[in-house]
């Protein structure tokens, strides 16, 4: 287990707070996330379980992503709220 903390920056708090505003599930698909956000972003959410993802193919063969935040995202984004 790596012990080190995973340092998010503006683009993941940017998007920590997208998923929190909307407090619900986010499709994304390929280049659908949110403005200046990209996979490593979406990522780095994920490696501190800000946030969950459920991928799956369309029928079309698209992929598609689903995004949400957990709990402790959402208890994060409110402590970083009123701390910055």
């Amino acid at each position: 287990m790596n012990t080190e903390a995973t340092r998010l920056g503006d683009r993941e708090i940017y998007l920590l707070g997208v998923l929190a505003e909307r407090n619900d599930i986010i499709k994304i698909g390929p280049g659908r996330l949110p403005r200046g956000c990209d996979d490593t972003h979406a990522r780095a959410l994920l490696e501190v379980g800000y946030a969950v993802e459920n991928a799956y193919r369309l029928a079309d063969g698209r992929d598609e992503r689903l995004y949400q935040i957990t709990r402790k995202g959402m208890d994060a984004w409110r402590s970083y709220r009123f701390v910055h």
